[in-house]
């Protein structure tokens, strides 16, 4: 597992203009298979920032792929974007108290 993640940093109208039509366009679209699920998250409480993150479900060699390039390239119109990659480097899991 590894997760892609597209950020755009925009004015407050700029960023809900992107997450709704990124949204859209996330539904219409034919991705590959091998996308374990996109997340759109927004920063909080602070408006300004806007984040996409596709978590890959492959064993391939973690790359920018042509899917997380065509969500960049969706999001520039709407202002100053940065496309990276991350790996899992360590999980920590705590049993929850009832």
């Amino acid at each position: 597992m590894w997760i892609e993640m597209v950020f755009l940093r925009s004015d407050q109208t700029a960023l809900e203009e992107a997450e709704r039509s990124l949204a859209q366009w996330i539904e219409e679209s034919a991705l590959d298979s091998d996308i374990d699920g996109i997340q759109l998250l927004q920063q909080y409480p602070e408006i300004g920032d806007f984040m996409v993150a596709i978590r890959w479900n492959s064993d391939r060699v973690p790359e920018r792929t042509r899917v997380g390039y065509a969500i960049n390239r969706f999001l520039e119109k709407y202002g100053s974007t940065k496309h990276t990659t991350w790996i899992l480097t360590h999980s920590i899991l705590r049993s929850r108290k009832e």
